[in-house]
């Protein structure tokens, strides 16, 4: 008996993708280590090894690695959990999920035809946002969470790091290790190198501006969240900031 398929969300379908984790109602954060959050596309594999290889969590710098990019505790962080997060430019995401979907699905997978960030953003304004956990699996795990916007793991309890060069040193000294942050699952198909040399980086090309209007568009308050929390350090890094 095939299995039953859970029906897709369009009522966002062209609207901006917006959803955020609300505040607690009292402003207050729980005390202790924070959570991390896999974002789908901001080196969240290497994160994890990461957090294992220097026992961050043992070590009580963190007190938990949720590994699933789904896990979003939404009503433990609306309660004041301590979570911590990696984002990234959310155009440069958008091109990494890009690349990353083919690799991933069968080859008659509709990701397969996508070939410009405006085919992804129309794709990824269609996908349902949410799955019961019975769906927990390949199809939820490679396409839909990868396209969630990353506003949805961050509240005011949450500690940010930024993608880029200067990720591995935060990781560094958030877990009090000198290990190195490998690159892994890197979504360009560059080869294995060390993540503080080889993280992506946006294009400078002045027509990637426009490119880059349609995920505004789809992620208005990821772009507000990246240059909050991101955008000087991305300048100080060489890095494009997009406005």
């Amino acid at each position: 008996m095939p299995t039953s398929r859970a029906p897709i969300d369009r009522s966002h379908t062209g609207q901006p993708l917006a959803r955020s984790v609300p505040n607690p109602h009292d402003g207050a954060c729980t005390p202790g280590a924070p959570h991390y959050l896999r974002i789908a596309k901001t080196a969240s594999t290497s994160a994890i090894d990461f957090i294992r290889r220097s026992n961050c969590v043992q070590k009580g710098y963190l007190k938990r690695a949720m590994e699933f990019h789904g896990d979003i505790p939404e009503s433990d962080m609306q309660r004041g959990l301590r979570t911590l997060v990696v984002m990234r430019e959310p155009c440069d995401r958008a091109r990494s999920t890009l690349a990353w979907w083919p690799r991933v699905t069968l080859p008659t997978h509709p990701a397969h035809n996508l070939s410009s960030l405006h085919q992804f953003v129309t794709f990824a304004a269609e996908l349902p946002w949410r799955y019961p956990r019975a769906w927990k699996g390949a199809t939820y795990q490679r396409v839909i969470a990868l396209a969630w916007e990353q506003s949805r793991y961050i509240n005011n309890c949450t500690q940010v790091l930024c993608h880029g060069p200067g990720l591995e040193q935060a990781f560094q000294q958030l877990c009090q290790s000198s290990l190195a942050f490998p690159q892994l699952n890197g979504g360009d198909r560059t080869a294995p190198a060390p993540f503080a040399t080889q993280a992506t980086l946006p294009p400078s090309r002045s027509s990637d501006v426009d490119e880059c209007k349609p995920v505004r568009s789809l992620y208005p308050r990821d772009f507000e969240l990246w240059k909050t929390h991101c955008s000087l350090q991305a300048e100080r890094q060489g890095e494009q900031v997009f406005s």
